[in-house]
């Protein structure tokens, strides 16, 4: 545990060094002069500058263009970019640059990222496998989800959900609390509360009961909050949707072309609510 945690120390410290030469137009500096500009005085913390930048020196990061100073070698150790999941956990990350290559992270140096998420990542200078670039996410800049529509299962103990998106990977742990009055099996609307550090999956909140899972209200209204539609409208809105009457005015009709004495007819099933394909027939004098 102290080593790995060592090792972020040493990954975090390689960012700020990193940020320090690019504004700096990437001036060469001894470690002296990196831990000043870090505002850091002490000796320890000095050793642990020279420490970082021989080790990632070795790696690629940084380059010694004279004794005892160093600056970035001409790459991006840090980037930023999208994360497009994989069905088998890892993700290629979609740099902002155009220009830059897609990043390879495996699922566990994810850290909790999902799919279409914003994040910073830190790209290895040696390149692991193949030619493709490697990296770990280092930060989570921002959510692009954390709604998910999904199946309710619930026990005595505990519930959680499995959503529906297959590039949602995680499932989503539910307090009893948080239900919703949501039953075993039902498809719901669950949202994401928190992550705690170093746990495996998220915890959520029942947002709606959508209904008992496959059913066509169900899944309709499971299409629309998967794609953000609202499931109900304001009471104003409502009430003047009900205001409009189910009868055609005579001043209506007076207004349109009257087709009720020519066969009509459609493919659209019996129940359709909405007929926008029809085909008229008249025999010609």
């Amino acid at each position: 545990m102290a080593k790995n945690k060592n090792g972020q120390v040493k990954l975090v410290l390689t960012q700020l060094i990193t940020d320090i030469f690019e504004k700096n137009k990437n001036v060469a500096l001894n470690h002296k002069q990196v831990a000043s500009k870090l505002n850091l005085s002490d000796g320890q913390s000095a050793d642990t500058i020279l420490e970082v930048l021989v080790e990632q020196t070795e790696k690629g990061i940084f380059i010694r263009p004279e004794r005892g100073k160093f600056r970035l070698k001409e790459q991006k150790t840090f980037i930023t970019g999208t994360v497009d999941m994989t069905a088998e956990g890892s993700a290629f990350i979609v740099p902002d640059d155009e220009f830059e290559k897609d990043i390879f992270v495996a699922p566990r140096k994810l850290r909790n990222a999902l799919n279409g998420d914003k994040v910073k990542v830190y790209v290895y200078a040696k390149k692991t496998s193949g030619r493709r670039k490697e990296g770990e996410v280092v930060e989570i800049i921002s959510r692009v989800k954390t709604d998910f529509i999904g199946v309710a299962k619930v026990s005595d103990r505990f519930a959680f959900v499995v959503p529906d998106d297959r590039k949602m990977l995680h499932d989503i742990f539910v307090p009893l609390g948080d239900l919703s009055g949501a039953k075993n099996g039902q498809k719901v609307l669950v949202g994401i509360t928190d992550w705690p550090e170093g746990a495996k999956n998220p915890i959520g909140k029942i947002l709606n009961v959508l209904g008992t899972q496959g059913e066509n209200d169900t899944e309709m209204n499971a299409i629309l909050a998967q794609y953000g539609f609202p499931l109900s409208f304001p009471e104003e809105v409502e009430h003047e949707a009900n205001a409009i009457p189910e009868v055609v005015s005579e001043a209506e009709i007076a207004e349109r072309r009257d087709f009720r004495d020519t066969v009509t007819f459609t493919i659209d099933p019996v129940d359709a609510k909405d007929f926008d394909d029809a085909i008229s027939f008249k025999k010609l004098p």
